[in-house]
């Protein structure tokens, strides 16, 4: 049986995360050994304007004329006004409130879909909505992997019974600050830097593989709003040739999350572009 989440209960903690978590960076193209380590966004700065002067030199017997004012200079993509990580984060749980709210059925299945340079499918998964129903992982460099679901009697590679591994969770937290404070609970590191890449990465683990209602998502995105070193970078370029405004961390290698700067909706990191539906069946696209 799947155990029901209540607001206050405990989510996956970081020892059941951790083989999806790595799997799901590997495909982003992260360094796994020193970026899974179980949390930050470093920011690529504007290039400053330099200010013109106007030097007017008079003319002989004739006064000088007054110069007209300059115009105003354009700002290039990665030039518009700086916003904060919260802003732009804030605008995607605004943005994810809009969408219609989808209640799958148990016997369906996640699909995520990652794209690469020119287009790519570098993998394709089916999750099981309950964790009772077997999926599938295809890697571009590794083939298949069937993920087999939790049946009674099977155990963990640790020898522990197992548990239903769902992508749906009812009752996952909808306010920002409970779910935050539940993940907080397995990021334990030493540094600020190595927290705000664990925090952030299983955030971005849940905003990716799991189905989410409006309100879960937005409370997904409001969390990470709240974490210490998340910056902007705008005018970046996914994969696909889309321009979007990135919320990047850097724990040795950079993580980024790239939101359309009009729609606001997710569109996926620097190395791989996202798309995810609810399907019937294992292989429906």
């Amino acid at each position: 049986m799947i155990r029901d989440l209540t607001e206050d209960a405990v989510l996956p903690n970081a020892k059941r995360l951790a083989p999806a978590r790595a799997a799901f960076i590997a495909e982003a193209g992260l360094a796994k050994k020193r970026f899974w380590s179980m949390g930050r966004i470093a920011f690529a700065g504007t290039a400053g304007l330099a200010a013109a002067a106007i030097v007017v030199v008079a003319a002989a017997k004739a006064p000088a004329p007054t110069p007209a004012p300059a115009p105003p200079l354009a700002l290039a993509p990665t030039e518009r006004p700086l916003r904060l990580a919260s802003q732009v984060l804030d605008e995607a749980a605004d943005a994810a409130l809009r969408q219609k709210t989808v209640v799958p059925r148990p016997d369906q299945f996640l699909y995520l879909s990652q794209r690469g340079a020119g287009g790519k499918v570098v993998y394709e998964g089916w999750f099981s909505i309950d964790g009772k129903h077997d999926g599938l992982a295809i890697r571009s460099d590794e083939g298949e992997t069937v993920l087999e679901a939790c049946r009674p009697g099977k155990k963990t590679i640790e020898g522990d019974d197992c548990k239903p591994d769902a992508h749906y969770l009812p009752d996952f937290p909808t306010d920002p600050k409970k779910l935050l404070k539940q993940i907080e609970k397995d990021a334990n590191q030493d540094t600020e830097e190595a927290r705000t890449n664990a925090i952030a990465k299983d955030l971005w683990y849940y905003a990716e593989q799991f189905w989410l209602t409006p309100k879960q998502r937005a409370a997904v995105y409001r969390a990470a709003a709240t974490v210490p070193g998340l910056k902007v970078i705008e005018g970046v370029t996914d994969p696909a040739g889309r321009k979007g405004t990135g919320v990047a961390w850097t724990y040795g290698a950079q993580a980024m999350w790239i939101f359309d700067p009009e729609t606001n909706v997710f569109l996926g990191s620097q190395t791989t572009t996202t798309d995810v539906a609810l399907v019937d069946a294992v292989r429906d696209r």
